[in-house]
């Protein structure tokens, strides 16, 4: 680990970095979710079908992933304006942990079957 990474990590309390990793997790965890529901689509050849229900809570074992990652989101932005206040820069932070994932954005199948499923657009 470079010099700058172990000082960014040691600026920041235990119990914050613990929460940074939890939510960093979460979202990782949510991008592979999608991408076992997309690979579960090419193999059914229904593109969309399992990724609409992990966004829609369809399936109902991850009803409350969508909130989840909204959640640690929003505590990932909390983190990084409390690091700025500190002078820690959030994006070090991040690389020591594994880097800050990008959220998968949905798929165009996505929207047919939400279409189906909703088409007077309520959802």
């Amino acid at each position: 680990m470079r010099a700058d990474l172990r000082h960014a990590a040691t600026q920041v309390p235990p119990q914050v970095l613990t929460r940074a990793k939890h939510a960093l997790r979460t979202l990782r965890a949510w991008n592979a979710a999608i991408e076992r529901a997309r690979r579960m689509e090419a193999v059914a050849q229904q593109p969309g079908r399992y990724e609409y229900d992990l966004r829609y809570g369809v399936d109902a074992g991850l009803a409350h992933q969508p909130t989840r990652t909204v959640e640690a989101w929003r505590r990932l932005e909390h983190f990084a304006e409390l690091a700025a206040v500190h002078g820690v820069d959030p994006d070090v932070v991040y690389a020591t942990l594994g880097g800050k994932p990008e959220l998968l954005a949905e798929g165009e199948q996505v929207q047919a079957w939400r279409r189906d499923a909703d088409p007077e657009g309520q959802l």
